[in-house]
């Protein structure tokens, strides 16, 4: 991976940073159904250190924010394998937040 913050990044690299993600096994999918982009998030996504894991969760919320909407804005994260929801990244309370 190529490390990328989504404050200084493009929308190509983020979208790429998302495919590789995928492509290597941290995440499942990513899935836009409702309000939020929802990030299912694989058992390579948990081994990674608290950092990269917010780069990577940054990137999705970088991609999907649209700065000219007037509302609250969050990714939200759920285990592939079980689909709880595990965290969230949310602009109210920035960063991840993992439960």
């Amino acid at each position: 991976f190529r490390r990328v913050l989504f404050r200084s990044a493009t929308q190509e690299s983020r979208r790429k940073v998302i495919a590789d993600a995928v492509k290597y096994g941290i995440f499942d999918r990513v899935e836009t159904p409702a309000k939020y982009p929802h990030v299912w998030v694989k058992p390579a996504f948990y081994a990674l250190d608290f950092k990269r894991k917010q780069d990577l969760i940054g990137c999705v919320y970088g991609y999907h924010f649209n700065p000219s909407s007037d509302q609250p804005f969050a990714v939200l994260l759920y285990d592939s394998k079980t689909g709880n929801e595990v965290g969230n990244f949310h602009e109210n309370n920035p960063g991840l937040k993992m439960h």
